[in-house]
């Protein structure tokens, strides 16, 4: 449907630029219209974290992530995270730290990546493909002091991490041994930094 739409755009716009040519059909721009202007919900006191908890409390034993065969429940994340948090927070006393992962997709990220929104902290999505170089450019450049690794092979490739400033942990070890801990003060805010992205730019 979106091609013949494409079709009958080119004939009845045969000067148009086409990057400007329409492939939606009419059902479907209404579609994207009505999602895109839809209602939208403001929470301008409430951070990331907040919402998150909103959830908790609502649904605990609903599914919030699963990964192929794993799955975790609300209370479950909210329980793990909270132990990334506290660990992060026992190595870093400084007002929103900037914190690496480099991990593959999955559980265990993205418990890392909640757990440092409920630090305070920023995260700095690392992928484990990219040669150690880069990587250790991206932590340098950004001011990184804390790095989560997601396996054991990733320590000796990034060897060279010695020379910067961070603390170094697997994630899952971190996710296991601080398991249940609680923080002691929620540090995320609404306008808090919440992540760091690199691009190719």
């Amino acid at each position: 449907a979106s091609y013949a739409a494409l079709l009958r755009n080119i004939v009845d716009n045969v000067d148009q630029s086409i990057e400007l040519l329409n492939i939606l059909t009419d059902s479907q721009r209404s579609l994207v219209l009505d999602i895109w202007q839809g209602p939208r919900v403001a929470n301008p006191d409430k951070s990331a974290v907040a919402l998150f908890q909103d959830q908790v409390h609502a649904q605990p034993d609903r599914p919030a992530v699963r990964c192929e065969s794993r799955t975790l429940t609300y209370a479950e994340l909210d329980r793990h995270s909270d132990g990334v948090a506290a660990y992060l927070l026992s190595v870093s006393s400084e007002p929103e730290p900037i914190v690496a992962v480099i991990a593959q997709r999955g559980i265990e990220f993205t418990v890392a990546l909640l757990g440092i929104l409920k630090a305070g902290a920023a995260f700095l999505p690392l992928d484990p493909a990219h040669p150690p170089a880069r990587n250790l450019d991206m932590v340098a450049d950004s001011g990184a002091r804390s790095i989560l690794l997601g396996d054991g092979v990733l320590v000796e490739e990034l060897g060279a991490l010695g020379e910067l400033p961070v603390d170094i942990a697997l994630l899952p070890e971190v996710i296991r041994e601080w398991d249940g801990r609680t923080r002691d003060v929620d540090r995320s805010r609404p306008d808090g930094l919440a992540y760091i992205i690199y691009t190719s730019g």
